[in-house]
């Protein structure tokens, strides 16, 4: 087994290197690995390096704040099999001779810098497996020197390349190739299908000056194919969906297939009622057709929405309800006896089941090692004067919040959970095991919690003042909120945020941060509140899918709302919306406004571009000359936050270190579009197409599947709650 070496915090790389360079147990024969990522290393690496290191086979230095040029020493790492240096700030281009004796390299990342300059001689690397350039700035035409008969995974996209589209219809093992948002000369879609193998399971071609028209017949040679995204290109014409009918999407297909065509020119789609039975995911948002008449067909609905039922189906069952209550008034007599029979049951089962219930909660918080401090109902319910309306601090999908105060004098907020659902145990459950694990001073503390038969409570301390939505937007409380105020908000909701998302194991996921779900006490500190929808992240697993979405419409992420991917970045979204809420003193979504301001973050999107985000800030604030540079700092930090590719977000460590100013914010990139599908895109807003009024915003909790992006699809697994743990 190999070593693991210790984590150095926010160095400078070269003093790192010194002291693990006379640290001799580290460099003892057997040590082989280098594991640095996410470190907050800083500097650039040392030309003497690769002397230093020269047994090294892993090497990864990935999620840090390294910069400057590649020294060409790295080159004696002559038996390096894994090279992972992505999300730094490596520039410069990459000196030829340092692959020249890196034979048994068989990954290597370099994703998330500013490299630039042409891509380098690989040929020598004969052993390359997976090679990812993403995200630079790499430039001219692609002259992929490499060994095609091993490389398998290739992404080059978000560079500047130019000339024509790389011919790699040859490279018979590459199964996942990624071109995106390059600057290639135009080519029609037929042909730079065929510049790539019929092996691949995974092909990006989005923002690449692709035209014509699309023929699923150019899709048949590929049947392993899982994922094609063609997005943001100038396709158009008429989409015959009725062709896939004989594309082999079963036999030898074993997966569902994904095209996406978002933004492009289509305007007119051919289909038959069967293309719904298929396991396809066909996605047409901003073409023309899907401002026609497509509501009108449910097959439609579900290209440019996703929303995919069957209008004929409940009709057929609205049908039969109403038969039903047509035979139950012709036989109510007979009926009434069933149901006084059947109720008689139910009461009985009811009782034995609630006693059942209460057992086997016992018994978990027992498996779990969970012991919070269980109230009597009526000790809560004295406390409350019996739950009187007065008493009620609130009221949301779960329940409703009263002030109580205990015998012992202490005051508390009880929240009531809605009753006889069993999603409502799991959300019970869910948030007595997140909140009795985690402590922090921007997280609401729960005192204990109350089960009697249906009903569920838990106990919390009581924050003196509202929440922020009724502070800030509401003005409750007529307390002004300054900007060092609002400043001390965001910074104590992002601190709440980082716990969650790297102090505890497993990594809790909160799913549904806004201003109402944020509290503030008498010295308007924040506290992050209501955990019903939070979600336990596996360490192991790099992502999670739902099923079913819950949250609050204007807060969720774009891949969260429309395709129900989870990971800590969906948070990240959340805190970019709450921020600008509080920049600028307003809901995200507000129809008082004008159009061009309906939606906050749409507007500030529209701001950043015409360089003038301090028209965000809120016109009640009277700002200081020194303030105004740390409110656009907050601004650019929220801009960072809500970026579209979730990968380009930062973490919320990163986003607490760029709000105090100890690192700088990032380049700044919402969606790579060519000029002609950016005015066509611009044009599609006014029409009120976005993903979060599209989503059900039921806040309800999810059936979870847990799965690595590492594989081709994720097994399902049930996550122990005992492994909840601090760091």
């Amino acid at each position: 087994m190999r070593p693991n070496l210790v984590l150095f915090k926010n160095l400078e790389i070269s003093k790192l290197f010194l002291d693990i360079y006379h640290h001799t147990t580290v460099f003892e024969p057997h040590c082989f690995c280098r594991d640095l990522h996410g470190n907050g290393l800083h500097g650039s690496i040392p030309s003497t390096y690769g002397d230093m290191l020269s047994g090294l086979e892993d090497l990864d230095l990935s999620n840090n704040r390294l910069n400057g040029a590649l020294p060409e020493n790295l080159g004696k790492l002559e038996k390096l099999w894994t090279l992972k240096l992505s999300h730094n700030q490596f520039s410069g281009s990459i000196p030829r001779m340092i692959f020249r004796n890196l034979s048994r390299l068989v990954t290597m990342d370099l994703s998330h810098n500013t490299f630039s300059g042409k891509l380098p001689n690989l040929t020598s690397v004969a052993s390359l497996n997976r090679l990812n350039m993403s995200f630079n700035a790499f430039n001219g035409s692609v002259d992929l020197l490499v060994n095609k008969t091993n490389l398998d995974d290739l992404d080059l996209s978000n560079n500047y390349f130019t000339g024509s589209m790389p011919n790699l219809s040859s490279w018979s093992n590459l199964q996942s190739l990624n071109l995106s948002n390059n600057k290639f000369d135009p080519l029609d879609i037929s042909a730079s299908l065929q510049n790539v193998n019929e092996n691949l399971l995974s092909l990006g071609l989005s923002n690449t000056s692709l035209h014509g028209t699309l023929s699923t017949s150019m899709l048949k040679r590929f049947t392993k194919l899982r994922t094609i995204e063609l997005d943001y290109n100038n396709i158009d014409g008429t989409l015959d969906v009725a062709d896939l009918l004989s594309f082999p999407l079963n036999g030898t297909r074993n997966s569902t297939l994904r095209i996406s065509l978002r933004n492009n020119s289509i305007d007119t789609v051919i289909y038959k009622d069967l293309v719904r039975k298929l396991p396809l995911i066909l996605e047409l948002q901003g073409n023309p057709y899907c401002s026609g008449q497509w509501a009108d067909s449910d097959v439609g609905r579900c290209f440019c929405t996703q929303l995919c039922f069957d209008s004929k189906a409940e009709e057929d069952i609205a049908n039969v309800k109403r038969t039903t209550i047509l035979i139950a008034s012709l036989v109510c007599g007979i009926l009434l006896l069933i149901i006084i029979s059947i109720g008689s049951f139910l009461i009985w089962k009811n009782r034995r089941d609630s006693g059942y219930r209460l057992a086997q909660v016992h018994e978990k918080f027992a498996k779990h090692e969970l012991k919070p401090t269980l109230y009597s109902y009526g000790e809560l319910q004295k406390a409350t004067n019996d739950f009187h309306p007065y008493m009620k601090l609130g009221e949301g999908a779960f329940g409703a919040v009263y002030k109580g105060k205990l015998a012992d004098g202490s005051v508390v907020a009880v929240k009531q959970l809605t009753t006889n659902a069993q999603q409502n145990m799991d959300d019970f459950l869910n948030e007595v095991v997140v909140l009795t694990t985690v402590k922090h001073r921007n997280l609401v503390k729960l005192k204990g919690c109350c089960l009697r038969g249906d009903r569920r409570l838990l106990v919390y301390e009581c924050v003196e003042n509202y929440d922020l939505a009724e502070t800030l937007f509401d003005h409750k409380g007529n307390q002004p909120i300054t900007w060092p105020k609002r400043f001390n908000i965001c910074l104590g909701v992002a601190n709440g945020l980082q716990y969650l998302h790297e102090g505890v194991e497993p990594r809790i996921i909160h799913r549904d941060i806004k201003a109402n779900n944020v509290l503030l006490d008498k010295n308007l500190q924040p506290k992050i509140a209501d955990f019903g929808l939070a979600l336990l992240f596996p360490n192991q697993e790099t992502h999670i899918t739902i099923e079913q979405i819950a949250g609050t419409k204007g807060y969720m992420a774009p891949e969260y709302a429309s395709l129900g991917q989870i990971s800590e970045r969906v948070d990240v979204f959340s805190f970019g919306v709450l921020a600008l809420e509080v920049v600028s003193g307003r809901r995200n979504i507000n129809f008082d406004v004008p159009l061009e301001k309906t939606y906050l973050s749409e507007w500030a999107w529209k701001l950043n571009e015409a360089g003038s985000l301090l028209d965000l800030v809120d016109p009640s604030l009277s700002l200081h000359v020194d303030e105004e540079a740390v409110v656009l700092r907050v601004i650019n930090v929220a801009m960072a936050c809500l970026q579209t590719a979730a990968e380009r977000r930062p973490t919320m460590g990163q986003v607490v270190a760029m709000l105090q100013g100890d690192i700088e914010v990032g380049g700044i990139v919402r969606e790579r579009y060519n000029e002609n599908v950016n005015r066509s895109y611009q044009k599609l807003l006014g029409l009120n197409t976005s993903v979060t009024s599209l989503v059900p915003v039921e806040e309800e909790e999810s059936q979870v599947l847990y799965g690595s992006s590492s594989q081709g699809g994720g097994t399902s697994h049930e996550l122990e709650l005992s492994l909840v743990k601090a760091r």
